[in-house]
């Protein structure tokens, strides 16, 4: 028979086991919020809400191209990071470029990103953005021969 150290919840609910002890787990009480600890998994997230994600910059005119100082072509690395507003199943959700603040209430107006967009435009760190920007100058550059 499962008893209580069995369920996910346990952790949180602990206290309640604390203070009830094994009759918990006895024939006669059967818990609605059960559920077997052995049935999850527990899937790693590499991005959470508030964090920053550094993003590539395509298409800019060199009149915009002057205000960063890592750029490639019509690419640069923004100077300033996205923030996380929300993370999804499908990708997450940062605050819109044009806002630049983190505690923006209206996430009608946050850019959706893809979990397939990280590493193409959105990284994790500021060097990782600049290090695929100069892949893809490099990249280029054999293209063109």
């Amino acid at each position: 028979m499962a008893t209580c150290k069995d369920c996910i919840h346990f952790e949180s609910c602990k206290n309640l086991y604390e203070t009830h002890g094994d009759e918990l787990s006895g024939d006669s009480y059967v818990c609605d919020f059960f559920k077997d600890r052995s049935r999850f998994v527990e899937l790693p997230c590499l991005i959470k809400p508030r964090a920053k994600v550094w993003y590539i910059l395509e298409g800019l005119s060199e009149v915009d191209l002057k205000e960063y100082a890592i750029k490639s072509g019509e690419c640069a690395v923004g100077n300033e990071p996205d923030t996380v507003i929300e993370v999804g199943t499908l990708g997450f959700w940062v605050n819109q470029l044009s806002t630049r603040n983190e505690n923006y209430p209206f996430p009608d107006y946050c850019d959706f990103i893809s979990w397939d967009e990280i590493g193409k435009s959105y990284f994790l760190s500021k060097e990782e953005a600049e290090q695929a920007l100069k892949e893809r100058e490099s990249n280029a550059g054999r293209n063109d021969i």
